[in-house]
């Protein structure tokens, strides 16, 4: 992997230029194997590329490369096309984005931002024109940003257990809300435009998120980065339950098929 450094140093979010689907296997198979297999047999039908990379690359660049041309640090297959959406611009450790409004035809990325309270946690980069705006500063390591399926922005830090780790935040209106700030101690938002806007769902607990799926019922699987090392155990794969299931709507933008 060319490291989150050389990624660091050119502050550069790449949008890959092809279509791609989601393949979901079931217990019991090598998922690894299918994914492969899927690759060789069907790249166009399912990731729209006419096939695979034969090799993973094992090339690195230096960060001089990597801000000369961002489009080097990521290395495609001869069908498919990248462009900078914004360079240079953004914070320094730019993470997980969720597409706005949709997957199909999005217009802005809302971004995690893995560094520190005095910075800019969550973000939102125009795709057209490559702007950052920021939405919130005041969380330690946003790592995990990602749509809901009822339509807001679930987003968490990667910050460890215990009375001062990682939280689940829900923003409501990623658009409308603007330089608000968090105080992590006392959990509250203030300034800026639109502090209403976000919640931290306490419900799910602390720890260090890296990841995690949302199903339209409210349903949330997530994993923590909390590795082991030195003999001690670390990491799990987590599923969060609500007291009440939500109702399954649409979310904006998407289309009701009949």
């Amino acid at each position: 992997m060319r490291n989150r450094l050389l990624a660091t140093a050119a502050l550069v979010t790449i949008l890959v230029l092809g279509a791609g689907v989601a393949v979901a296997g079931a217990g019991g198979f090598d998922f690894g194997r299918f994914v492969e297999e899927a690759l060789r047999s069907k790249s166009m039908q399912l990731y729209g590329i006419n096939g695979p990379l034969p090799r993973s690359s094992t090339r690195s660049i230096t960060a001089e490369e990597a801000n000369a041309d961002p489009r080097r640090l990521a290395t495609l297959a001869r069908s498919l096309r990248a462009r900078v959406v914004t360079h240079g611009v953004g914070p320094g450790v730019l993470d997980m984005s969720a597409l706005w409004p949709t997957d199909r035809n999005p217009t802005w990325l809302i971004t995690c931002n893995e560094d520190g309270t005095t910075d800019p946690g969550l973000v939102r980069i125009n795709i057209a024109t490559g702007a950052v705006e920021t939405i919130l500063t005041g969380t330690t390591a946003c790592d995990p940003a990602h749509r809901t399926p009822w339509g807001t922005i679930l987003f968490a830090e990667e910050a460890g257990g215990g009375p001062s780790g990682g939280r689940i935040y829900e923003l409501i209106d990623p658009l409308n809300t603007t330089n608000v700030t968090l105080d992590r101690t006392t959990g509250a938002f203030s300034g800026g435009t639109g502090a209403g806007n976000f919640a931290i769902r306490t419900a799910v607990g602390r720890l260090s998120y890296e990841g995690f799926a949302i199903y339209p019922n409210g349903v949330v699987f997530f994993g923590d980065e909390q590795r082991p090392g030195n003999g001690v155990i670390g990491g799990a794969y987590f599923k969060f339950i609500p007291a009440a299931t939500r109702a399954l709507v649409p979310s904006p933008g998407s289309r009701t098929r009949r």
